[in-house]
């Protein structure tokens, strides 16, 4: 009878390592992680002109304790200001007071929006 393997970190974990990954912009730690992945997974790696991808499932627990503390170390990711400053998201009051008078002068308008400004005039 064969014995299951019990994994370290689940799949949760890894794919919270995925996401860390692509937000990583060094050049340097994607080497490292490189090297960590190529020499486990050496012919599984697949490669095209868009990038190199690998499961994250066939690697052993070691491998995954060496790319978290490649991703721990890095700067974008230890840096919160630029992770809040890329999720900022910027709210505007929307004003409902349109001067017509100031927006019509130098425009030439159309037929349908004369008649639109006219119908907003009797209405005010």
């Amino acid at each position: 009878m064969e014995e299951k393997k019990i994994r370290k970190y689940n799949s949760e974990f890894r794919k919270n390592l995925k996401t860390k990954i692509s937000k990583l912009s060094n050049k340097c730690d994607f080497i490292q992680i490189y090297k960590i992945v190529n020499f486990e997974l050496e012919n599984k790696l697949s490669i095209n002109r868009n990038g190199i991808y690998f499961n994250l499932n066939l690697l052993s627990d070691k491998s995954i304790e060496d790319i978290s503390a490649i991703l721990e170390n890095s700067d974008i990711l230890n840096d919160t200001q630029t992770n809040t400053e890329i999720n900022k998201i910027t709210y505007e009051v929307y004003n409902k007071e349109i001067n017509i008078e100031n927006f019509i002068n130098g425009y030439k308008l159309t037929n349908q929006e004369k008649s639109l400004i006219k119908k907003f005039r009797q209405t005010t």
